[in-house]
């Protein structure tokens, strides 16, 4: 499975490039999925308007298996969601059917384009790690069909950014040296048009190759068909291979698909076995991988990690894969896990031997000495990684403060939340209706001024009918030819007035639906406008005698609302409610008081912040102010009884003393 991709010049012809996509002749068949020549328009005329050299990205799928057309679409909104691409930033998608160098390939492949430049603010979009995230694409898509895996150039990067269900199936791809193109793009295109079959030149030259025993031997194989293999121009210690009219191929080690040291190895002993030397050659590379692999089965800290990042990634890049991985108790127990002395094998000469084969095997037994040390210092690094991440992900116990963490964390989830409510448009920004005319004027020039014209021309007739009053010969044959005249030229400025309008509103995103050529439409479409002129206002303003500024400001207006709601949709969207509601919830536990708990709530309270749960301790909190809130009401209840109480021994004590006044004095009491 290949995704590659290469970016189209904002000076290229909208008509050129879909028609390759659409109807190009050299395919057996063309698919067409979606986009319009005016969407490919239109991506170019924006990258040119805010001054961008590329316009629009164009994205290939291709595979070896046969794909499905279910499975192309699937490929497609893989790449968009990996890359953030919209629906809408797609503006052509096509399936070819095309032969193929390699016979045994999928003749299918898949087109697609997306625009680069934001038609709001003119900013370009971001393909960070382009390379690795295709890559990244094309071995989660083969391990979900089902396909054989392809080594890449980028496969270690890729290993350390797929979701854990996908690293085992494809961490085998990491042991040994890259894969280098046996043929450049440029010399596979150059071939291709001069009529050769790359893929019978590669696999000829691989035969030849591997049925030689001597470098002599494949040397003479190469010149009997009338090849040539002579030193490179440019690159003068580099052995470059010619067919028979003199037409470049590629370098020879890259042909024969071996390493350029091997091949000079081999061109300084062209007598030597060619069997016997790769086989006693191990590179530095797989034995370095081979090595992991057996340090995965000693080591849960270094399993968990797995191969080791390409040296291409950006060192930031490299600490942000490592320390999201989750760690384990420890990294290191005693010496630091398996040793990684690896003793490899020497080859031994042999006095029958010539000087030359023994500078040779010589040189590779001092690689091999080369490739020991690389093994020991890539053991110290790995050791001292391990110390770095235990320093950095395993907690001290001595001082450790849960709420400390607790409150690290809500300060964190209250950033993180918001982020997502600052968050702006990914495409949109706000417009002020100024751009929105400049933009108006500067696209449709030409069709303002023919549309003034034909306001002037209406003018002219207009004054020639009023004129006509004071004439006396002929007067009412010249009025009813005047009249006829201003009613046919009302009609197709009303027909222009629509067509215009219903144009700048397409341009503007405002309709969806491009409007019909004024030169090909049909009576029933022509029919039809005329019924539409007398319920579109801006089409009337347009006709006025100031009308184009007025509508061209209404307008405008509208593009302006419309974005305005947009962006206003965009500030409310569910996510951010989500977002709202976290840090209300936080705000909320912030304000918390400690001391309200009583013994099982601050129990439930520290097993909470351990877990780091902010929506139970939202409902702790509830239940502990409802559980106030009942003490309160029955302490209020309990004094409002007592209140009671008092006052009914009043009441009593009152009643006596009257009664005790109006009997009088008793010398008995």
């Amino acid at each position: 499975m290949i995704v590659e991709s290469n970016p189209m010049s904002s000076d290229s012809s909208a008509k050129e490039i879909f028609s390759y996509i659409s109807e190009n002749s050299k395919n057996e068949d063309v698919q067409l999925l979606g986009g319009s020549l005016q969407d490919v328009e239109n991506a170019l005329v924006d990258a040119e308007q805010f001054n961008r050299k590329n316009g629009i990205r164009h994205f290939q799928i291709s595979s070896k298996e046969s794909l499905s057309d279910e499975q192309f679409l699937d490929m497609i909104e893989r790449v968009k969601t990996e890359f953030d691409i919209a629906d809408d930033d797609v503006v052509f998608s096509a399936i070819h059917t095309f032969k193929r160098s390699d016979p045994n390939a999928d003749k299918r492949h898949a087109h697609f384009g997306i625009r680069l430049v934001n038609p709001g603010n003119g900013k370009v979009k971001s393909f960070d790690n382009l390379y690795q995230r295709q890559e990244k694409i094309s071995r989660m898509a083969e391990v979900d069909y089902g396909f054989q895996l392809v080594k890449g150039a980028h496969n270690r990067a890729v290993w350390h950014h797929v979701p854990e269900e996908y690293k085992d199936k494809i961490a085998h791809l990491c042991e040994g040296d890259r894969p280098q193109n046996t043929m450049s793009e440029g010399t596979i295109k150059k071939l291709t048009r001069l009529g050769k079959d790359t893929y019978e030149i590669k696999q000829n030259i691989k035969n030849l190759f591997a049925e030689s025993q001597t470098y002599n031997e494949f040397k003479e194989k190469i010149e009997a068909k009338g090849w040539t293999i002579t030193n490179g121009t440019q690159k003068p210690d580099m052995l470059i291979m010619n067919d028979e009219n003199g037409i470049f191929l590629g370098s020879v080690n890259r042909l024969t698909s071996i390493k350029k040291k091997e091949l000079d190895a081999l061109i300084a002993s062209p007598d030597i076995p060619i069997d016997s030397f790769i086989a006693r050659h191990i590179p530095s590379d797989t034995i370095a991988y081979e090595v992991y692999s057996k340090l995965q089965d000693n080591s849960p800290g270094i399993a968990s990690r797995g191969p080791a990042l390409e040296t291409s990634e950006k060192p930031q890049e490299t600490d942000k894969a490592t320390i999201q991985t989750k760690p384990h108790n420890k990294t290191e127990q005693g010496s630091g896990g398996a040793s990684m002395n690896v003793e490899a094998e020497k080859i031994a000469t042999s006095s029958d031997m010539s000087q030359e084969q023994k500078d040779a095997i010589n040189q590779i037994n001092k690689k091999t000495v080369e490739d020991e040390q690389d093994i020991k210092s890539l053991e110290k690094r790995i050791k001292e990684r391990n110390q770095i991440l235990d320093d950095l992900l395993v907690p001290k116990k001595e001082n450790y403060n849960i709420f400390d963490s607790w409150n690290k964390y809500l300060n964190n989830e209250k950033d993180k939340n918001q982020y997502i409510i600052d968050l702006p448009h990914p495409k949109l920004n706000n417009l002020d209706d100024k751009k929105i005319r400049g933009f108006i004027y500067k696209h449709f020039k030409g069709e303002l001024e023919e549309f003034k014209k034909e306001k002037d021309k209406l003018k002219s007739i207009k004054a020639k009918i009023k004129d006509l009053d004071n004439a006396l010969l002929f007067k009412g044959s010249r009025q009813q030819k005047a009249e006829r005249e201003q009613q046919e030229q009302i009609e197709r400025m009303t027909l222009l007035a629509l067509h215009l309008t219903h144009l700048i509103m397409y341009k503007l995103g405002l309709t969806k639906q491009k409007p019909h050529a004024l030169n090909y439409m049909t009576q029933q479409q022509i029919n039809e406008y005329k019924k539409q002129y007398h319920h579109n206002q801006y089409a009337q303003t347009l006709m006025k005698a100031n009308g184009i500024p007025q509508c061209i400001n209404a307008i405008a207006e509208r593009k302006k609302m419309e974005r305005e709601g947009v962006l206003l949709d965009w500030s409310e969207r569910e996510e951010v409610q989500q977002a709202k509601e976290v840090i209300r919830k936080i705000l909320r536990i912030e304000k918390l008081d400690i001391s309200e708990f009583n013994q099982d709530e601050h129990h439930q309270y520290e097993k909470l912040v351990k877990d780091k749960d902010i929506n139970n301790v939202n409902e702790l909190l509830t239940e502990k102010n409802i559980r106030i809130s009942k003490e309160e009401q029955e302490q209020e209840q309990d004094n409002d009884l007592t209140h009671e109480n008092e006052n009914d021994k009043e009441i009593e004590k009152t009643m006596y003393r009257k009664k005790v006044k109006k009997s009088g004095p008793s010398f008995n009491r």
